[in-house]
């Protein structure tokens, strides 16, 4: 049965889920935290916490507090958008100095990252990738049975 949600449309176990993650960077040891796991195997808390990973709710809030915590230490540090700029721009315009000794790796450097600011986009970043992807329909899997097994067990797919 699914406890009361909060704000966030999370449980009081799903929350906990998400500040553990935050602090691990790891699914698995955050379930650990905020679930009783005693009697799991590791396959079965490896895959509930996926689950909880792929749910969009759980998403959003990691996301929120990791700009949350981000925010929080780059305040405490004195950063902001508007100094890291500002030190880029100094460090531009270093290197096109007459009479003072060039420091071109520095500059391309900086010319290179505030390129690459938001409101700026001169230079983005792009992946493309292409091959195949193959999916295998498998049939209803109790929580409690090991999917990988399963799958070795059923062959492998085509090439």
């Amino acid at each position: 049965m699914a406890g009361r949600k909060d704000e966030n449309g999370l449980t009081l176990k799903r929350e906990a889920f998400c500040k553990a993650y935050l602090e691990t960077s790891n699914s698995s040891d955050a379930y650990r935290a905020a679930f009783n796991c005693e009697s799991m195997k590791p396959e079965t808390i490896r895959r509930r916490a996926y689950d909880i990973m792929q749910d969009s709710n759980v998403k959003a809030r990691i996301a929120y507090l990791k700009a949350e915590h981000d925010g929080a230490a780059s305040k405490s540090l004195g950063l902001s958008r508007e100094w890291i700029i500002e030190r880029l721009m100094r460090n531009a315009e270093l290197g096109f100095q007459e009479g003072g000794k060039p420091e071109g790796g520095v500059s391309n450097k900086a010319l290179e990252l505030l390129g690459k600011v938001d409101n700026i986009g001169l230079f983005e970043e792009r992946i493309n990738q292409t091959g195949e992807i193959f999916v295998i329909a498998a049939p209803e899997i109790d929580e409690e049975q090991d999917v990988e097994g399963w799958a070795q067990g059923h062959g492998s797919v085509a090439p």
